[in-house]
């Protein structure tokens, strides 16, 4: 009897450690040949998924505000555009599982909510030219935003239902422009960014109370260098700044004085742009930069985890023939990581996606290995049988493509219920093979079902036999 609980006592303190383990990790891109989508922020939206903004359209004129929801396995629930002539550049969650979203308009500065399903609830506009980079949902149950209007910084607060509670406008002698934005243990608000100086370009910091009366404001170069500032968190008793400096990217502490205390740079042969930072937790964060190696046209993205002195834990590289970056970053409770940003796979083209990752804690995310068997056109569509048939644990299933599009294959068991996602991402003409593993399945019978273009093509059958 002694024996039993100490085993059932063992299982329970196990189960956790079980559950983090089992990380949902993929890499997907989204959209359509020639459409020109791509993905600027990204938020939980309260349900167990997520919401990603950004913009659809080759130009800002027919531009359209860009969103996708998306389930914990990257599967596309819905997507909606909204407003010609408007971007999105941010977005925060909502207490109902709707979000608001900000950015820029053809004629006027917005915000536009939604529900879960998509429906908007309400959009407001302000009386004033102005692009907002960064929102943040505050403790209060509004919201806090900043950007520019010409060469002035701003930050304003505006309610649950996006009425404007007050707004402040930072007025420089040369040119300054706000892109990070927080709420502050003291119920006040940080917000930073860049000025240009006569002499330099600086980071620039704006402590306001709850009023959005400045209570310090502060320029630093770091480590004698220009630089400027793409996201401010607070930690413990300071703040942590980063951003990038010339050919380098930064950490900087901060005191709650406004006062620097170090600096740290990340040391490299090519020129960095940060675009983001976020907290996993005291003493670790996350970063996306890319880089543009001098040499050539080419640019890549290096996502890292660092400690706040700006040791690197760990590092992982991401390549594209064309262009990539993440512009955004969302830590997750399960301790996974979600990177939010846009990939262009061939140079020169309109053919720009949004691209998400959800990665584990080290940064490892395993990409659909999707095999291009052959680029000859082929005489239809179809999809082919797998093979082998009985399998165990592995299968490849083949189908051929007559023309570039969005392709889907998914798993379903006998009772229908979704499995899996094997490959959801656009692919130009020609005959192709992706392999299904599962290993955590029992033997029966499973079905895959394939679209294209949003436009189911065939289902068939396939038996695992353990």
């Amino acid at each position: 009897m002694i024996r039993q609980i100490k085993l059932i006592l063992t299982l329970i303190f196990l189960i956790p450690l079980f559950c983090h383990a089992q990380s949902i990790i993929w890499e997907k891109l989204y959209g359509y040949p020639h459409s020109d989508e791509g993905a600027y922020d990204v938020c939980t939206s309260g349900d167990e998924n997520f919401f990603v903004v950004g913009n659809s359209g080759n130009n800002f004129l027919n531009g359209r505000i860009y969103v996708l929801k998306l389930n914990q396995y990257g599967d596309t629930l819905w997507t909606r555009k909204y407003n010609t002539g408007h971007y999105a550049f941010s977005v925060a969650s909502s207490k109902d599982c709707g979000c608001v979203m900000t950015g820029q308009g053809i004629d006027s500065l917005y915000t536009l909510k939604i529900d879960c399903d998509g429906n908007i609830l309400w959009q407001k506009t302000y009386p004033f030219g102005a692009i907002c980079f960064d929102i943040q949902k505050d403790s209060d149950g509004g919201y806090i935003m900043c950007g520019y209007i010409l060469f002035n910084g701003f930050l304003m607060k505006i309610d649950s239902l996006g009425n404007t509670v007050w707004f402040r406008e930072f007025i420089a002698s040369n040119q300054m422009g706000l892109g990070s934005c927080i709420e502050t243990y003291d119920n006040g608000y940080l917000t930073g960014g860049y000025i240009r100086d006569p002499d330099t370009l600086k980071v620039v910091l704006i402590k306001v109370n709850d009023s959005g009366e400045t209570v310090w404001e502060n320029r630093y170069k770091i480590l004698g260098r220009q630089a400027v500032l793409s996201t401010v968190i607070e930690v413990n008793q300071y703040y942590l700044i980063f951003g990038s400096t010339g050919f380098n990217t930064y950490i900087s502490k901060i005191n709650f004085s406004g006062a620097q205390i170090y600096s740290y740079l990340f040391q490299n042969e090519s020129r960095e742009v940060l675009y983001d930072a976020k907290l996993i937790n005291s003493n670790k964060f996350v970063t996306s930069s890319s880089f543009y190696p001098s040499k050539d046209d080419s640019s890549y993205v290096v996502n890292r985890i660092c400690d706040s002195l700006g040791n690197i834990i760990y590092s992982k590289n991401f390549t594209s023939p064309g262009y990539i970056s993440f512009a955004s970053i969302l830590p997750l409770k399960s301790g996974d990581i979600l990177f939010a940003g846009t990939n262009k796979p061939v140079p020169g083209s309109n053919d720009d996606y949004a691209y998400i990752i959800r990665s584990d804690s080290t940064l490892f995310s395993k990409p659909l290995q999707v095999s291009q068997l052959s680029n000859t056109i082929p005489k239809d569509i179809y999809l082919y049988q797998n093979f082998p048939n009985p399998f165990n644990p592995e299968t490849k299933i083949k189908f051929d493509i007559v023309r570039s599009g969005f392709v889907t294959i998914k798993i379903f068991d006998v009772t229908g219920k979704y499995i899996q996602t094997l490959i959801s991402e656009s692919l130009s003409s020609g005959s192709y093979s992706v392999s299904f593993r599962n290993e955590n399945l029992s033997s029966g019978l499973y079905f895959y079902k394939m679209t294209f273009n949003n436009l189911q093509i065939k289902t068939l059958k396939m038996f695992l036999l353990k």
